[in-house]
């Protein structure tokens, strides 16, 4: 008796071969797309931090220069040095973000900030002071929520 074979040699043959290497194309294709998703994770939490750390920063020395205007005589040369530390301190953050480079280009946002503490210490205007930071500080949140997707 001869049996009838069900499939073809090349199927049987395809299958077999397919059994021992699709796992294997499986177990890479899975990697590879998790690889995609953990680096996206990343590059996410690090720009949030860096947001933080730069929103951070400028707040600092935004309430500190409001505190200049409120003080008396005596404390000005102290808190003279500690606007200047906050102000440099805000500068630093905003020049060496890694992850928010393109960000704060497209902003502006040293040359905003700055002309912003030039214009204050011209003419001590608390209110256009504020207003040119609450505008800085919108923008930058805006940019948050865009890169972000909050």
């Amino acid at each position: 008796m001869n049996e009838v074979p069900l499939m073809p040699l090349w199927v049987t043959l395809s299958l077999t071969i397919w059994a021992a290497i699709g796992p294997m194309v499986g177990l890479l294709t899975g990697h590879l797309l998790s690889r995609s998703s953990q680096r996206k994770h990343w590059i996410a939490d690090c720009k949030k931090q860096e947001y933080g750390e730069l929103l951070r920063a400028l707040m600092r020395h935004h309430f500190l220069l409001e505190d200049y205007l409120g003080s008396p005589g005596p404390m000005v040369g102290e808190l003279e040095r500690r606007i200047k530390e906050r102000e440099e301190e805000a500068a630093i953050v905003i020049k060496n973000r890694l992850f928010l480079r393109k960000q704060i280009e497209s902003l502006g946002l040293y040359e905003r900030w700055n002309r912003s503490i030039k214009e204050f210490r011209k003419t001590q205007d608390v209110p256009t002071f504020s207003g040119s930071f609450d505008e800085l500080q919108k923008a930058i949140w805006n940019e948050v929520k865009k890169d972000l997707l909050i």
